[in-house]
C-alpha cells in the first residue's frame, strides 16, 4: 500500500512539474516572440528613415533637361510623373531601385527640387521686428532680415536686445548671422536657423537713494544663436508670428520669445502647389 502511494505521489509530482515547465517555456517563448517583433519594428523604422535619407541625397543630383522642365511646367502638380523616376546614373546602389520606400522618397525629393529649380519660382525675403519676454528679466526687442536661398535654405541677419530693467541691471545685445531652412512654406510656415553672433553684455549699478555715482561694467564675446521663426501669412506680404531664440555664450546665455510683425515677400502662389 505504501509503495502504491509513493508511486502515485511521484507521478503527480512529475505531472505538475511538467505542466509548470511547459507553462514557463510557453511564457519564455511568448516573451522572445514579442522581443523579436519589437526589434523588427524598430529596425524597420530605422531602415525606412535611412533609406529616405539616402533617396533625398541621391535626388539632389537629378536635374531636368530644358525639354523636361518645359514638360514639367504644364502639370506642376504631378509628383508621380515619370520625370521623377530614379535613374541608374544617379543611384550608386542600383538594388535600391527595387525598394518601394526608396523610389517613393526619391520621387518626392526630385519633385520638390524641380519646383525649387523652376525659373518661375520667386525666392522669398522679409524683414521682421517685435518685442516680448527675455530670460534676462524684463523684456526683449528683436529684428531680423531674411533671404531665401535655393532649395528653401535661409540666410538671416539678426539683432536681439535683452534688458533686465530700465533703471539698471544687465543688458545683452546679440548681433548674429544665421543659416537655416524654411519648412512648409505657404499660408503658414516656420524656419529654423543657427549661426554665430557678437555678444555685448553690460551691467549698470544705479544707487537711487545714495550720492554714490552709478557704475558700469561691460564684456564682449562670441555666441551661438539659435532662432525659430513661425508666421501666419496674410496676403503673401504680411506675416504675424512668434520668434523663439536662444544665444549660447560664456558671458550670459539668454533665451526668449518675441511677438513679431513681418513684411516682404513671405510666400508666392507657386508655394501653394500640393503634392498628390
Amino acid at each position: 500500500m505504501l509503495t502504491f502511494l509513493f508511486i502515485a505521489v511521484l507521478l503527480l509530482l512529475c505531472f505538475f512539474s511538467g505542466n509548470l515547465s511547459a507553462q514557463e517555456s510557453k511564457r519564455d517563448s511568448l516573451k522572445r516572440a514579442a522581443f523579436i517583433r519589437d526589434s523588427l519594428n524598430k529596425d524597420s523604422i530605422a531602415y525606412a528613415l535611412k533609406i529616405r535619407s539616402v533617396a533625398r541625397w541621391d535626388a539632389r543630383k537629378q536635374k531636368l533637361s530644358p525639354g523636361q522642365n518645359q514638360q514639367f511646367k504644364t502639370d506642376m502638380k504631378n509628383s508621380h510623373s515619370d520625370l521623377f523616376k530614379p535613374q541608374k546614373k544617379f543611384v550608386p546602389d542600383t538594388t535600391l531601385l527595387q525598394d518601394s520606400v526608396y523610389v517613393k522618397a526619391f520621387r518626392i525629393a526630385a519633385y520638390e527640387k524641380a519646383v525649387d529649380d523652376n525659373s518661375n519660382i520667386q525666392k522669398c525675403y522679409w524683414v521682421a521686428a517685435g518685442f516680448g519676454q527675455s530670460s534676462l528679466g524684463f523684456f526683449s526687442i528683436g529684428a531680423n532680415v531674411n533671404g531665401e536661398l535655393p532649395r528653401r535654405q535661409l540666410i538671416t541677419a539678426s539683432v536681439i536686445g535683452d534688458t533686465q530693467s530700465f533703471l539698471g541691471g544687465s543688458d545683452e545685445t546679440n548681433i548674429g548671422l544665421l543659416y537655416g531652412h524654411i519648412f512648409k512654406q505657404g499660408s503658414f510656415f516656420f524656419t529654423v536657423s543657427a549661426g554665430i553672433s557678437y555678444v555685448y553684455f553690460e551691467t549698470i549699478d544705479v544707487y537711487l537713494f545714495s550720492t554714490m555715482p552709478s557704475t558700469k561694467t561691460s564684456q564682449s564675446g562670441v555666441g551661438v544663436p539659435i532662432l525659430v521663426q513661425g508666421y501666419f501669412v496674410a496676403g503673401q506680404v504680411v506675416g504675424f508670428g512668434i520668434n523663439a531664440y536662444v544665444n549660447i555664450n560664456s558671458i550670459q546665455t539668454t533665451a526668449g520669445l518675441t511677438f513679431t510683425l513681418a513684411l516682404g515677400r513671405l510666400s508666392t502662389h507657386e508655394r501653394k502647389i500640393t503634392m498628390r
